[in-house]
């Protein structure tokens, strides 16, 4: 039980240090670089009946949420 934990625990770790260093990595929004920041963002592709399109329409929503979530924590 022990060693599972550790083990759990370690892959927790090493996922939020690189999560942080990703994080700390985006540059923060400012008046020269909008235009690269308006080029990386991702298009909400179109609705349609097809199943791989509402896979790309949740992986969008997933992105922008965590985009915001990122964008928020810069600007405070």
């Amino acid at each position: 039980m022990f060693c599972k934990f550790n083990v759990l625990f370690s892959i927790l770790a090493t996922s939020v240090v690189n999560i942080s260093a990703q994080i700390n990595n985006i540059s923060m929004l400012n008046e020269t670089n909008f235009k690269v920041w308006k080029e990386a963002v991702v298009e909400k592709p179109i609705l349609t009946l097809d199943n791989l399109q509402e896979v790309k329409i949740e992986k969008w929503k997933c992105s922008n949420r965590m985009c915001l979530m990122i964008m928020k924590r810069l600007i405070l």
